[in-house]
């Protein structure tokens, strides 16, 4: 807010106003004058002094504006003597003058308002002293009254005849007038106002502090006095600088500004311009101001006032005079005086203090500067004030801080001349040892005295600089100076020559090692080489270049060659300078090495036996794996420095450079057919090969290396192109994405075509190509460019091969890239005759690569050309509705809502094609449409889509790198996206592991999966990961977290997925791709590393938790398997230990367990995977040498040490072990036993666990046994051997019915045998109680166990030959308490279901009972009896056969009825039209629609009275269980299970085979195979279950060809008659042989291996 007395008032406004208006309208100065002066004049008789004088003599606050308004006005409108002599100047002069001369008057004037008053004196005064200045005519009489009124009032201030507040406060208004105006106006009144300051200063001197005038002892007036006192010196400042001609182009005049700007104009040297009366005033004044200091100075530790006003005011105008001349050296020796004592306790939290030590400095400065004399004392007190421990040792306040700059400062104003410079430097660094740093600032000020850029000063300087390098430990200073010289080569080859003269300065080898000055030279030098923008490697002049190479020698003959390595603090500054070395090739005008290192200066003089003899020891121990003939090659002495020198150039730089430089060496003719060339090139195998292995290497180095290797690929000399071709491949075989690199790949084949043998490119397209490359071939003639052509091609070729050999996709989409470039760009350059398209040729013979880059590059120019066009129609528009990218979106949006899967992966493929054709050919591109292109392809999961989708991804990120981070990121979001909707991997679906969780089913096996399930969506998605993973780093190594991202998501996750062995394709595939991750990580150094390889070791362990079961393998697993294992054993447990003590709390899982035995772990999980190598060679039978390796090694195990390790990681893992180490079980189980039972809730998650906590004797462990009331649920077939007699506890028992009762019971239906004859030992009721509960929830278990029951009612014992009778079983009376108990709780429709079936079922197996009268006749008579029976069967609503219960009977054949061969009994085969409810049930689930007729059947079945058919049951149920096995094993093997019912003592139903015939079909291929691979399933079961009298009787085939067994009255130990008559373990006949095309036949082998794999996985 503006107050009252603002010059810019209303008033000085409107004036400023009314003064532009007449200037502008001169007609109208009159009106605007009187109305001006209505305005502002009011009280003041129309400016007329007298009159106002004498009516009262008051200025009021409108008095006051009014004045200063018609000042402005007249200031602004007025020129000339019309504006001096205007009524307002004249007024305001009277006013001035009075003021300085009457006091009682200016009293009267201040007592109203004493601010306001000061504030207008000042006002008045600025505006007459612009006045003045603007013209000449009145400006001696408006300065002269000025200064007398300002010489006036101090007068009577210090002479003590009034000194208040007002008579102050309006003489500081009237000085702060004066000092806002230029000072040049001033110069004639320097005399008077500076005898003036001379008077005060002596009242000072007098006072003995700062004076406070009579009746004025308050701090307030002291403080006003002292600030006066201020102010009087900053106007004797501004005075003595009137006489600076400098000071004219200043903007602003205050005291502080007109001081900054001498300090830091020193560069112009300007002398004081005044007569001899001003010179004799300024030295009375110094004189005076010096004994002034002398009296103050001393209460600069006491004295606020005099520390915050005066003492700085003071020592500037001391300072300025003795810059002109006057006492300089008193003034000088004050200074000193006053800053020797300054320490951190004057200057910490005392910020005027500071003020005071840094003008001090200042003057200090200035005199340094002006006065030669006094130049060397200021540099020596500047120097030693720097290094004063007193302000440097320890505190780092910001008040110390600024003195210290300001002391460097002016420590570079001193040192300006250098004529005056060197010899202080001289003198310094003589005076100072070993680099103290007293010697840095100086070193630190040498770019202003001109030594970095004025090569006389830096020649003047070197020796000084030298002599300091050699004597200091610390060379910060120098590095300085390397940093800020313009002229670093010169420096750079100062110093090598320097080198060089110091190391030939001794010797021996010792002096040399402990010489500390030649570490230090080397030191500089490498700060000279890490100059980021010297670049002399590849700028270097011929001088530069000889002073290298003298310098290597040297350094290598004397420093590394006596040692065979670099000490090691040489090797970071010999690294950095190899950096900057340029090639040391001979000149042009040496014919030989030889000839040439003869009269190098450095190796004629010193090298001697000795150093000969270790240098090529060194060379030839380096070098000899690379040529073992190198050591015979006769080497003199110069040669094998010189070539170990290149080496070890070459070697230090390779590691961050290319090795371009070192092939200058190979191209060089001179050395071509000599030894030398065989040595450089064994020298460019082992430079290769440590570029091939070093970890920091940077991608534009490797680019810039084999551009070189490939230019070098073309050179004319045979040898060389051989080099570079190996080179090429070594380089590729280390960087796989080399040819991945579009820009690499087009390089290649751009030199084919350069190099082009046909001469199919017009000359044009020559030059082209030639500006393309950036170098042009030379060939002696035709004849030597076509060897050239023919090499190159194979080089070509042979990396080609490499490249697909690493990834076909990768390869494929680059030179898709190519070639497609080429086709829109230069089509020209691919003619038919064309080197380039006869180079490709030779890789589209492949099939693989003809598809994907011939066709595939064809259908992509095609949606190039769609989209072209789209884009061309669209800008041809004036208004198009959309553009391009919205047509395309809106398009792949409209396919997501394909009614049906079909269409969807029909209309998907085109779409997601064009816009990757959109995406690749637009700069800026649609973030929202590559979105788009990510998720779509995945709105329908299954393995069609991912297949049609990983193309596109893989085409846009190899055509455009620059969106992989974008496209990764998507790509990771929708693979959430999919973890979320719980999809693939991450189904919640329960899906068992355990084969023997699935229903047990009557029917043939299946097919394995053909990949179609949706966890292959999951499985091809990572091998995109892993194919795209190294490409991606390539272009930019961060991606690898991103990786690490998608990683962490996929593993961590897995945690909720189902779990089964057909997943470890995917889990393996995970597994390796993060592996490749964590690599990379360590490859990197990141601490990320740490973390991957847990995520790494959970996944792993997470698989070996699973229960261990055969799967097939596929192709590749093995190395899969490997590299896990290679990279598990590759881990190092002291870098794991290192980061565990640096980051332990961010680490929480194995690692924290096993911080201190992790070598344990790591041994486990190492144990874990050759188990899984080993069964893989086992299963495959490729490598079954590597499996007896790994069963031989598993001898010397202590499995005890294991187990406890496998528990303490997972104890499920621990707990499936016994089924991975089958051979150590026993021994694995005794521990697991006494884990469980120590550990019991934790082993109760596993299956596994039970059978350890039943295991021990009862009576001892029975308190254990409690737990299984919490265990997890296991198999039927496991809850059913618990009812086991041996197991016979409570909680046993309870824990099998709760297992029984959670499955199905459908499920249960399969197991019902054995419930009936656990009723054997049922002396609790449990099996009672289930059997009782079951069949009232389900009619048909109620119906099975019936007939279960009635069928073991009686035991069959043979009294005579061939009398059998039928005894009572012991166990009659229950089952008939149960059955009676079961039928008499039907009621209702349950009841009459129960009474249909059963009267159905009598009387068809009734029919039996009526043929045994027919035994004895013929076949027609009994089917005739069989006929007749059959029509007067009724069918009832709802019956079913027994054998088969998911299906009902709706008609009988009645003519189908076939009587079979038996001598004693009557079984007879009738066939049943069956519809099967649950199947039609199935197919409308899937197809979601309800199929309202489902389909009818005919089934055949076999009746059978007098027959047990028990033995039949329990042999097909062993067979049903061998095909769950071999089924989730995913063997393509075939088993028939048939039904088979036991329905009454003696009684059973028998279902048909359907579709059985006779062996003629054998011949054909496709039943050839069918009946291998059931044979060898088949040899597999007669083989464990022992089923014997096996002949064409019982071994059926079905219209495929595939054997089926039937039959099965002989098995385990029950043979015919009792005798074991079998030689053979199964059945293999010579005409089986022979139906399979002989024991060396394809066929055979595949029987052989299934077979063994059938054992695998059944055993």
């Amino acid at each position: 807010m503006k107050t009252k007395f603002d010059l810019d008032s209303i008033l000085s406004s409107a004036a400023k106003a009314a003064a532009t208006l007449s200037r502008i309208q001169p007609f109208r100065c009159r009106e605007i004058e009187v109305q001006l002066s209505a305005l502002c004049m009011a009280g003041l008789d129309g400016l007329n002094y007298s009159a106002w004088r004498k009516n009262n003599g008051i200025l009021d606050f409108t008095d006051c504006e009014g004045i200063v308004a018609i000042l402005d006005y007249e200031a602004g409108a007025k020129t000339g003597t019309e504006r001096y002599d205007s009524l307002a100047v004249r007024f305001s002069l009277t006013l001035i003058d009075e003021i300085g001369g009457d006091l009682v008057f200016l009293k009267s004037l201040c007592a109203r308002d004493l601010q306001g008053f000061g504030l207008f004196a000042k006002n008045v005064t600025v505006r007459l002293i612009s006045v003045a200045a603007a013209d000449k005519t009145g400006e001696n009489r408006i300065l002269s009254t000025v200064w007398i009124c300002a010489t006036k009032l101090l007068s009577q201030i210090y002479s003590n005849e009034l000194a208040d507040r007002d008579l102050i406060s309006i003489t500081k208004a009237i000085l702060f007038a004066i000092l806002e105006s230029p000072p040049q106006i001033h110069q004639e009144y320097t005399h008077e106002f500076l005898r003036t300051a001379v008077f005060i200063l002596s009242k000072l001197t007098a006072a003995g502090s700062s004076p406070t005038p009579n009746g004025s002892e308050s701090s307030s007036m002291a403080q006003e006095n002292s600030s006066l006192t201020a102010l009087v010196l900053d106007v004797a400042l501004h005075n003595i600088s009137s006489h600076l001609s400098q000071i004219t182009i200043l903007e602003y005049y205050d005291p502080q500004n007109i001081w900054n700007h001498i300090v830091e104009g020193h560069n112009i040297k300007d002398n004081v311009k005044a007569d001899n009366a001003v010179f004799t005033t300024l030295n009375e004044y110094q004189s005076a101001a010096i004994s002034v200091w002398t009296t103050l100075n001393v209460f600069f530790m006491s004295d606020y006032d005099v520390v915050s006003v005066i003492l700085p005011a003071l020592l500037k105008s001391l300072g300025l005079v003795a810059y002109a001349g006057l006492h300089a050296s008193t003034v000088h020796s004050i200074v000193t005086s006053f800053l020797a004592p300054l320490g951190a306790e004057h200057l910490e939290f005392d910020t005027p203090r500071t003020e005071v030590s840094v003008v001090a400095l200042e003057v200090l400065g200035l005199i340094g500067f002006s006065n030669p004399s006094l130049t060397s004392a200021s540099i020596d007190f500047l120097v030693n004030f720097l290094i004063n421990p007193r302000i440097c040792v320890g505190n780092t306040h910001v008040n110390i801080d600024v003195v210290r700059n300001c002391a460097t400062a002016m420590l570079r104003i001193c040192l300006l001349t250098i004529e005056v410079a060197i010899p202080a430097i001289t003198r310094r660094i003589e005076a100072e040892s070993n680099g103290a740093p007293a010697v840095r600032g100086i070193w630190e000020s040498l770019e202003v005295v001109g030594v970095t850029s004025d090569l006389d000063a830096f020649f003047a300087v070197f020796p000084i600089l030298a002599s300091s390098i050699v004597k200091g430990d610390r060379l910060k200073f120098e590095y300085s100076l390397a940093a800020r010289i313009k002229f670093p080569q010169i420096f750079l080859e100062k110093l090598l020559e320097f080198f060089v003269e110091r190391v030939s300065a001794f010797t021996s080898f010792s002096e040399i090692g402990n010489d500390k000055g030649i570490f230090n030279i080397t030191s500089v030098l490498k700060s000279v080489c890490d100059l980021p923008y010297f670049h002399p490697e590849v700028s270097a002049t011929e001088s530069l270049r000889l002073h290298f190479r003298n310098f290597w020698l040297t350094i290598t003959a004397f420093v590394f060659a006596p040692r065979g390595v670099w000490p090691k603090e040489w090797h970071p500054l010999v690294s950095a300078i190899a950096l900057k070395t340029p090639s040391l090739t001979l000149s042009a005008d040496v014919r030989s090495l030889e000839v040439d290192l003869l009269s190098n200066s450095v190796l004629r003089l010193k090298i001697s036996d000795q150093i000969h003899s270790r240098a090529k020891s060194t060379l030839v121990s380096i070098l000899y794996t690379r040529s073992s003939s190198v050591e015979s090659k006769t080497l003199s002495a110069h040669v094998s420095i010189f070539l170990l020198t290149i080496l070890q150039i070459e070697l230090l730089r390779v590691a961050k450079k290319s090795i371009s430089f070192f092939l200058e060496y190979v191209r060089d003719e001179r050395y071509y057919d000599t030894d030398i060339f065989q040595l450089l090139v064994a020298i460019g195998d082992e430079i290769l090969f440590a570029f091939t292995k070093g970890k920091q290497i940077s991608k534009h180095s490797i680019q810039a290396s084999f551009k070189s290797l490939l230019r070098c690929s073309v050179d004319r000399l045979p040898k060389v192109r051989t080099f570079a071709g190996m080179g090429c491949a070594k380089l590729l075989l280390a960087v796989p994405a080399l040819l991945w690199d579009k820009e690499l790949l087009k390089y290649m084949l751009d030199i084919v075509l350069y190099l082009d043998s046909r001469q199919s490119i017009s000359d044009d397209r020559v030059i082209l190509l030639k500006q393309k490359l950036n170098f042009e071939l030379r060939f002696v003639d035709r004849t030597e460019q076509l060897s050239t052509a023919k090499d190159y091609k194979a080089i070509c070729t042979n990396m080609l091969n490499q490249a697909f050999g690493y990834s076909l996709t990768e390869t494929t989409l680059t030179l898709q890239g190519y070639l497609l470039d080429m086709q829109i760009n230069f089509p020209d350059f691919l003619s038919n005759k064309s080197d380039v398209v006869s180079l490709l040729s030779q890789f589209c013979s492949r099939e693989d690569v003809a598809n994907d880059v011939i066709k595939s590059l064809n259908s992509r120019a095609a949606y190039f050309g769609e989209v072209k066009g789209i884009k061309k129609v669209l800008k041809q528009l004036k208004s198009p509705v959309k553009n391009a990218s919205d047509i395309f979106k809106d398009e792949i949006r409209d396919i997501t809502t394909a009614s049906d899967v079909h269409t969807f992966i029909k209309e998907i493929n085109p779409a997601l094609q064009r816009c990757a054709a959109y995406i690749v050919s637009e700069e800026n591109n649609d973030k929202e449409l590559l979105r788009l292109v990510c998720w779509t392809p995945l709105a329908v999961f299954n393995t069609a889509c991912i297949e049609t989708a990983i193309p596109v991804w893989n085409y846009i990120m190899s055509t455009r790198p620059d969106l992989n981070s974008r496209m990764l990121y998507e790509l990771i979001a929708v693979w959430e996206s999919s973890i979320y909707n719980k999809q693939g991997l991450y189904e919640s679906a329960k899906r068992p592991t355990d084969p023997f969780m699935n229903k047990m089913t009557y029917a043939p096996s299946n097919k394995p999966a053909s990949g179609n399930e949706s966890f292959t969506v999951h499985y091809k998605w990572i091998q995109f990961f892993s194919s795209k993973f190294k490409s991606s780093l390539w272009h930019e190594k961060e991606h690898v977290k991103i990786y690490f991202k998608f990683v962490q998501i996929a593993i961590l996750n897995l945690k909720l997925a189902r779990w089964s062995p057909a997943l470890r394709q995917a889990v393996f595939a995970l597994l390796e791709f993060s592996i490749s991750v964590t690599n990379e990580l360590e490859h990197q150094n990141d601490s990320l590393w740490l973390f991957s390889l847990e995520l790494v070791f959970l996944l792993a362990f997470k698989w070996y938790s699973l229960s261990p079961m055969w799967s097939a393998y596929e192709e590749g697993e093995y190395r899969t398997i490997s590299n896990v294992r290679s990279t598990f054993k590759a881990v190092s447990l002291e870098k794991v230990n290192t980061l565990l003590t640096i980051l332990p709390s961010r680490v929480s899982s194995y690692f924290t367990s096993f911080k201190k035995d992790f070598s344990e772990t790591k041994n486990f999980i190492l144990l874990l995977l050759e188990n899984e190598l080993g069964r893989y060679s086992l299963w495959s039978s490729v490598t079954p040498e590597k499996s007896n390796e790994f069963y031989n090694a598993l001898k010397d195990v202590k499995w005890k040490e294991v187990v406890k390790v496998a528990w303490a990681v997972d104890p499920q893992v621990a707990l499936n072990m016994p089924r991975r180490f089958l051979g150590y079980s026993d021994v694995i189980e005794i521990e697991l036993n006494e884990l469980a039972l120590r550990n019991p809730l934790l082993a109760i998650k596993n299956v596994s666990a039970i059978a350890p906590l039943l295991k021990p004797g009862l009576d001892k462990y029975g308190n254990e046994l409690r737990f299984l009331l919490y265990a997890t649920e296991t198999s039927p077939i496991a809850a059913i051997g618990y009812l086991n007699p041996r197991f016979n506890h409570p909680w046993v028992l309870q824990y099998a019915f709760w297992v029984l009762e959670y499955h199905p019971v459908d499920q249960v239906f399969f197991y019902i045998p054995q419930i009936v004859q656990a009723l054997r030992h049922d002396v609790a009721g449990y099996v009672e109680h289930f059997i009782l509960k079951t069949a009232k929830i389900s009619q048909h278990f109620a119906h099975q166990i019936i007939w279960n029951m009635k069928a073991n009612m009686f035991i069959v014992v043979k009294e005579k030959k061939h009398e059998e009778v039928l005894v009572p079983d012991p166990l009659k009376p229950k089952l008939d308490k149960i059955i009676d108990q079961i039928t008499s709780a039907l009621s209702g429709e349950d009841r009459e279901f129960y009474e249909r079936e059963f009267k159905f079922f009598a009387e068809v197996t009734g029919i039996s009972g009526k043929l045994k009268p027919y035994i004895q006749k013929s076949k027609e008579e009994k089917k005739k009896k069989i006929d007749e029976e059959m029509r007067n069967i009724k069918v009832e609503v709802g019956v079913y056969l027994p054998s088969n219960p998911e299906s009902i009977v709706v008609d009988i054949d009645v003519d189908s009825g076939r009587p079979l061969q038996s001598h004693a009994k009557a079984p007879f085969m009738a066939t049943f039209k069956i519809k099967n409810d649950e199947e039609s049930k199935k197919k409308s689930d899937d197809s979601g629609q309800f199929d309202k007729a489902p389909k009818t059947a005919w089934q055949s079945s076999i009746f059978k009275v007098g027959d047990d058919c028990r033995q039949d049951v329990l042999a097909l149920q062993m067979i049903s269980i061998f095909k769950s096995i071999t089924e989730k094993s995913g063997l393509d093997v075939y088993l028939y299970p048939y039904r088979v019912v036991a329905t009454d003592c003696g009684c059973g139903v028998i279902e048909v085979i359907p579709r059985s015939i006779s062996r003629d079909m054998m011949g054909r291929e496709k039943a050839q195979e069918a009946f291998v691979r059931s044979l060898a399933a088949y040899s597999v079961v007669l083989y464990l279950i022992s089923i014997k009298d096996r002949h064409n009787g019982n071994i059926m085939f079905d219209d495929e060809g595939h054997t089926v067994h039937i039959d099965f009255g002989f098995i385990l130990d029950i043979a015919p008659g009792g005798i074991e008559f079998e030689a053979s373990p199964f059945k293999l006949t010579t005409e089986f042989i022979t139906l399979m095309g002989g024991d060396t036949s394809t066929t055979y082998r595949l029987f052989s291996d299934l077979v063994v794999k059938c054992f695998l996985a059944l055993r």
